[in-house]
């Protein structure tokens, strides 16, 4: 077993911290309920986690970009921000079927 050394460029290190910043923003808007009352001051004029859905689509991309020379990572990276971006309408069926 030869030792291969883990190189990454600077996109696909992007693309993973935009999936970074999707998964905070999803937990910021669920946990931190002031940030998703409107009667609140540190509301904004629009949710959170409406940022997902344009940061982790970029993030996707970038990664399909990185594909061929860091493949496990710009995978990992894609699936992520894929997940990430997935989850709102994962989070609505359940609440629009009372689960949580």
């Amino acid at each position: 077993m030869g030792n291969r050394k883990l190189t990454l460029n600077k996109l696909s290190l992007l693309s993973f911290v935009l999936m970074i910043i999707g998964i905070l923003l999803w937990l910021i808007y669920i946990f931190i309920p002031q940030f998703s009352d409107p009667d609140s001051p540190l509301a904004l004029s629009f949710p959170l986690w409406v940022l997902t859905w344009i940061i982790n689509p970029i993030g996707a991309l970038i990664g399909v970009f990185r594909i061929k020379k860091d493949f496990g990572f710009s995978l990992f990276c894609i699936l992520g921000n894929i997940f990430v971006v997935l989850f709102g309408f994962i989070l609505f069926f359940l609440f629009l079927f009372n689960i949580l």
